[in-house]
């Protein structure tokens, strides 16, 4: 009901078994750019809020040594990948407010021209590791502000820029399950080399996904206990396969 198609997990399957994995990476990220073609949900939040800001990371070149990223796909298909990142999140959450963080004015030149983003923030990192970190620190600081679009934010989803959201739920539903010190996480689906069987989810989009080996680097938070339900129904995470009990999940 609400997981990401993690796209650079299969980037690192073709390397390893495919004969030509450059082909099949660019497929991949066009077909991650084909979420923008698809429809959007309601615009259905609860009374008063406003739709969720989202936040995405961008590093448009090689992984640097200390793990700041792993993906060696070309800046084209990296772009064609947050382009789909970017449509399926406001599909999921119409009128979402999109703010992209880069390290470089290359990437914020490429952001700029290839997604329809809210706002590309320019941030001041010593290592590309830090990038996703300094976002969060630097959007706190501009809520805390609160000026233009950060004076009234109820929720904020962070993603990253490979992947792609899909959701059955309502807005509605989705923000129900928040509360306090509890946040909402989608799971982590994974496109397999040799291509999925039919014990792999089938997708709506006809694609056969696996679930991850990992938790999602991705959650859906409230803001302020206003906006936070008192008591999430934790049944929300009992769906989820890969949500330990120690992790917030419940039974698979």
């Amino acid at each position: 009901d609400f997981y990401v198609e993690h796209l650079s997990e299969y980037e690192h399957a073709v390397r390893r078994r495919a004969r030509d994995p450059e082909v099949l990476m660019r497929r991949q990220a066009e077909d991650a750019a084909r979420a923008c073609d698809e429809p959007r949900a309601a615009a259905d939040y609860p009374a008063g809020a406003a739709p969720p800001l989202v936040l995405i990371p961008f590093w448009g070149g090689l992984p640097q040594k200390g793990g700041n990223a792993h993906s060696k796909v070309s800046v084209e298909e990296k772009l064609l990948q947050l382009r789909g990142v970017a449509c399926s999140v406001r599909n999921t959450f119409p009128g979402a407010a999109l703010v992209v963080g880069v390290a470089s004015a290359a990437d914020e030149a490429y952001v700029a021209g290839a997604v329809n983003a809210s706002e590309v923030l320019r941030l001041d990192v010593a290592h590309g590791a830090h990038l996703s970190f300094t976002l969060f620190r630097r959007v706190q600081e501009l809520i805390d502000a609160g000026h233009g679009r950060y004076a009234a934010v109820d929720y904020i989803f962070f993603t990253e820029a490979d992947q792609v959201l899909r959701a059955a739920l309502s807005p509605r539903a989705l923000v129900a399950a928040l509360g306090r010190q509890v946040y909402v996480v989608p799971n982590r689906l994974e496109e397999p080399f040799p291509a999925g069987t039919s014990k792999d989810y089938a997708t709506p989009q006809g694609r056969r996904l696996r679930f991850g080996q990992n938790m999602c680097n991705g959650e859906l938070v409230a803001t302020s206990d206003g906006r936070a339900a008192p008591a999430p129904p934790h049944h929300i995470y009992r769906a989820g396969r890969r949500n330990s009990v120690r992790r917030g999940g419940g039974d698979p």
